[in-house]
């Protein structure tokens, strides 16, 4: 869910529930921890 949908919801629901408006700060997830592994392999051109 991005961050954006996230607090509108939050903005939402706190004026559904007639809650005052919380305080809070643009904080992302963070990226994923796993780095993908590119495998390539090598391409030789001949001559004809």
């Amino acid at each position: 869910m991005s961050c954006f949908r996230r607090g509108y919801l939050v903005i939402k629901a706190a004026f559904l529930n007639h809650l005052t408006l919380p305080q809070a700060g643009f904080f992302p997830e963070p990226w994923p921890s796993f780095i993908p592994q590119l495998n390539v392999s090598q391409i030789t051109l001949s001559s004809a």
